[in-house]
């Protein structure tokens, strides 16, 4: 973050001990799972700012309206605005001062979007910034000059990549030698903090050199303990809530073993009606355990509850279906809706039905479908049977059946024009 005016140079040739810049490049071992969208977004902000700042509006004297724009929109401590704190983060005094900052931006905000989301990387750049120039402000208090740059913002950023990447090696440029180095994080940032002390030291002497020290030891301290704050205290909690979950897991899997042999138990009593209320509960614990939807789909055929099959036998054949169990699921397919069976399990004979179609047993499936119809016969969901066992038959290759599915479907009360619509185009497909 520059005071403006800005000296031609970039460091200071009266003050050689504070010339050398550290610039981050990458971090060595930088694996990235997706584009950093939320840095990559502050840099194009910038850039624009920037051209926009540039354009001149007084093309008889263009350095001076130049000028006059970074005094509008810069930070004037004297006369402080909102607009001239959130602007002043996009502006720049040169094409070097913008490509410095965004390098620094573009090396380190990744990683820090990495760790803590794009949110907290917005966030860490925008209040670091205002923090930033708050500490700036404290320091120069009637000065008319105004602070522009996101180099403030980015300090920030840099002092929460130091906590999070403290042991990470990086590569360096260092300016102005233009050598390249790797280097731990815990190292080269602070000796930057130090830098930035000495640069301060200058400025609070009024002879510094235009570049704003005591907005980047306000940044980076800034980003320094809202890492520790918001970061580390995650991690923390995370580690708790795992083990908050172990714990809860340990607690389920034992009420749900004590739960089924109580089901079991009243079961042998011959307390149906105890053990299915038993099983209610087991599946409010364990609702997708394999053991727990067994038992309440036996319990429910002994009692010879429908409505009580209907659910847990569908959520079973998923189970079976998810894990490869093909002959499991054919053994409760063949159980439940045989060619015999007059159960009405709408649920569990449209998955049934599916299934079978996908595995190319269309007259199974077909079958299905119409029993379907059957125990649905109102409403669009026995038009929507009837076209499905139509399909399947066509599929299967019967295409007389699959005319007369189509047919029944076409006549049936719930068939609305746009189901007649349907219709009619499968049975020209079926006819052509």
């Amino acid at each position: 973050m520059l005071a403006w005016p800005v000296r031609s140079s970039l460091y200071n040739r009266a003050h050689p001990e504070v010339t050398m810049l550290f610039i981050p490049l990458r971090r060595d071992d930088e694996k990235r799972q997706a584009p950093a969208l939320a840095t990559y977004l502050i840099i194009l902000a910038n850039i624009i700012g920037f051209v926009l700042s540039s354009l001149p509006h007084d093309f008889t004297n263009p350095a001076d309206d130049f000028a006059r724009t970074l005094s509008t929109y810069g930070f004037v401590p004297a006369e402080p605005t909102i607009i001239g704190l959130l602007a002043s983060m996009f502006l720049h005094a040169n094409i070097l001062h913008l490509a410095g900052n965004m390098l620094f931006l573009f090396a380190v905000g990744p990683s820090v979007e990495e760790a803590f989301g794009p949110i907290g990387m917005t966030g860490f750049y925008l209040m670091g910034g205002c923090v930033a120039t708050g500490v700036f402000k404290l320091f120069h208090w009637d000065s008319t000059k105004p602070l522009i740059g996101a180099s403030g913002a980015i300090a920030a950023v840099m002092g929460v990549y130091l906590v999070r990447y403290w042991r990470k090696k990086m590569r360096f440029l260092i300016f102005p030698w233009f050598r390249i180095v790797s280097a731990a994080a815990q190292v080269v940032l602070p000796l930057w903090f130090a830098e930035q002390l000495l640069v301060a030291y200058f400025e609070l002497g009024g002879n510094g050199t235009g570049v704003a020290g005591t907005a980047h030891l306000g940044g980076f301290t800034f980003g320094l303990v809202a890492a520790l704050t918001i970061g580390v205290m995650p991690e923390r909690e995370k580690r708790s809530y795992k083990e908050l979950v172990k714990v809860s897991d340990t607690i389920d899997h034992a009420l749900a073993d004590n739960l089924y042999q109580e089901a079991i138990a009243a079961e042998l009593r011959g307390d149906i009606a105890g053990a299915r209320k038993i099983a209610r509960e087991l599946l409010l614990v364990r609702p997708d355990a394999e053991h727990a939807l067994q038992l309440a789909v036996d319990l429910a055929v002994t009692a010879d509850d429908d409505s009580g099959i209907d659910a847990p036998a569908a959520r079973l054949l998923n189970l079976f279906i998810s894990n490869g169990r093909v002959k499991d699921a054919n053994a409760l397919v063949a159980q439940l809706a045989g060619e015999e069976s007059v159960r009405v399990l709408p649920r569990f004979l449209a998955r049934a039905a599916a299934w079978c179609d996908k595995r190319n047993e269309h007259a199974k499936a077909a079958r299905l479908y119409r029993r379907l119809a059957e125990i649905r016969p109102f409403g669009k969901e026995g038009v929507e049977s009837l076209v499905n066992a139509g399909v399947s038959l066509q599929r299967a290759g019967d295409a007389a059946a699959a005319r007369a599915a189509f047919e029944a479907a076409h006549t049936h009360a719930g068939c609305t024009p746009e189901w007649a619509t349907v219709i009619r185009d499968k049975v020209a497909l079926l006819e052509g």
